[in-house]
């Protein structure tokens, strides 16, 4: 929060937003580069997820995107794949707890619900 000024209810806002801003879409998108093998489309869609996950300090997705990338700069495109499920693995981390903590900070109760588990890469 500390980038963002110390502001609590834009902090929260962004955390709101990301999932339909940035998360789903990105998340639809690299599927079929990743079945193709398209090494630079697949790091374009990890550089978007990037900056919007590490400026809300969703670490996971950050650093998983980070390596994409890494492994695309040093031409180790095979190893970008290795990434791919954990990427989602952390998608789907990230679903839940933006649910979690946007309920603490609303003073509601967190009920989970089994699509909050899902991530949905589908066209």
């Amino acid at each position: 929060m500390h980038g963002l000024g110390n502001n609590p209810k834009l902090y929260y806002n962004m955390v709101d937003s990301i999932e339909g801003m940035t998360l789903n879409g990105v998340m639809k998108e690299i599927v079929k580069p990743f079945e193709n093998k398209n090494f630079q489309e697949m790091k374009e869609q990890a550089h978007k997820l990037k900056g919007a996950s590490g400026y809300i300090g969703a670490g996971k997705i950050h650093y998983v995107c980070y390596y994409i990338q890494e492994n695309f700069y040093f031409k180790k495109y095979e190893k970008m794949l290795d990434y791919y499920p954990s990427l989602v693995e952390a998608a789907i981390e990230f679903k839940v707890y933006r649910r979690k903590i946007l309920c603490k900070y609303r003073n509601k109760k967190y009920r989970p619900e089994p699509s909050h588990r899902e991530c949905d890469h589908s066209e």
